[in-house]
């Protein structure tokens, strides 16, 4: 047997040929395996079976409760950027979901500046984890934005649950956004709120 006859039983038998395609599927199979793990995780996690609409409602209750205790004002921008997110819902309220998780996002980011954290702080969990170990939040806030954060995923990795968004859901969404964005507003450092004179 030559080298030509070896190499040649090589390509024609089952093991290597498996081996080749394992390998050639490999990021495939890893990307669809994490995806069915992130979509367990969410389930567990915060949306055992709810729909998108049910979800928000609990989550509108959640902070209804948390405003009684703490009275927060809504100015003129909030209330020009909920006509924009209507008019966004009208179209795609998938689309409102998104760009309120946004709006979010920016205003938890804008706080961290104002209560000068450390600047590792990167992703959300690491964020919201940070504000409750300093008594900025309390526990069920911070569940409220993961709580968000889940359904935002929901709506970007296009989940069954988050297929058949109302108007109301996303406006109902937004309006949830609106009243942390709210709280955040009112939290600063003594460093932030301290003007030399000259």
């Amino acid at each position: 047997m030559n080298w030509f006859e070896f190499i040649s039983s090589l390509f024609n038998s089952w093991p290597l040929a498996i081996v080749v395609v394992v390998l050639l599927l490999k990021n495939p199979i890893g990307s669809l395996i994490n995806r069915i793990g992130d979509l367990k995780s969410i389930k567990y996690k915060d949306i055992l079976d709810l729909n998108f609409g049910d979800q928000v409602s609990k989550l509108r209750k959640i902070m209804k409760h948390t405003e009684e205790e703490e009275t927060v004002e809504a100015d003129g921008e909030q209330d020009f950027f909920l006509g924009h997110i209507m008019r966004i819902a009208e179209r795609s309220p998938q689309e409102a979901v998104y760009v309120s998780w946004i709006e979010l996002e920016k205003q938890l980011r804008y706080m961290l500046v104002r209560i000068n954290a450390p600047t590792h702080k990167s992703t959300v969990q690491d964020i919201v984890e940070y504000l409750v170990e300093e008594n900025y939040i309390d526990r069920q806030t911070g569940h409220v934005i993961f709580s968000l954060h889940n359904l935002r995923d929901g709506v970007a990795r296009d989940y069954p649950e988050s297929q058949n968004i109302s108007r109301k859901d996303a406006i109902e969404y937004y309006k949830v956004v609106e009243e942390l964005i709210a709280i955040f507003q009112g939290i600063s450092s003594d460093y932030y709120e301290y003007t030399p004179s000259i």
